[in-house]
């Protein structure tokens, strides 16, 4: 058998363990919720490794952690984007449409080995991204200022509905944007 310390020293990673020690912790404030708990724990255990990347992950659907959990479909939607968005998020989710040469319509969830960093990256990102759209919608002041009169000036030539269905496709650009999660 050998000294106890000894086998323990050679237990190989997991990421089961890994998320176990964060949703229960020993000392502190309980980090996360119940149902949230359910749903991480039900996505790790589904994770493996990907020999390509060195990554654990896996692919599920909503309907299949809700299967696996025991909850809701909106329950698992809300306890996914809680988790996503909160300070310690144990995994990521993406759309790659491909996942270890397998073709699918599901997220794909990658563990974060990091989960503090992670959150601090994530928030610089979209404070960034925020104020780029600022900067964006305010290069377009002067065009909406047009729209506006276009509207106002004797009588406007456009109707309230108009007015917002221009300035919709007008500032749909700026806001279209997306950060890629490599940019992060």
């Amino acid at each position: 058998m050998g000294v106890p310390a000894a086998r323990v020293g050679d237990r190989k990673w997991s990421p089961v363990v890994f998320a176990l020690d964060r949703l229960f912790p020993k000392r502190g404030g309980v980090p996360y919720a119940t149902a949230e708990r359910v749903v991480v724990l039900v996505v790790v255990r589904a994770m493996s490794g990907d020999g390509a990347s060195g990554e654990f992950n896996c692919f599920l659907s909503y309907s299949t952690i809700a299967k696996w959990s025991g909850i809701s479909v909106a329950s698992v939607k809300r306890m996914l984007q809680r988790h996503c968005d909160g300070p310690a998020p144990l995994f990521y989710r993406s759309r790659t449409g491909e996942t270890r040469g397998r073709r699918h319509a599901c997220y794909r969830f990658t563990l974060v080995q990091h989960p503090e960093k992670f959150a601090a990256a994530r928030d610089a990102a979209r404070a960034e991204r925020r104020k780029a759209v600022e900067r964006a919608l305010q290069d377009l002041q002067s065009e909406r200022l047009a729209l506006q009169r276009q509207r106002q000036d004797f009588g406007g030539t456009l109707t309230e509905a108009e007015y917002q269905l221009k300035l919709t496709a007008l500032e749909r650009p700026a806001r279209a944007r997306r950060v890629l999660l490599a940019d992060i």
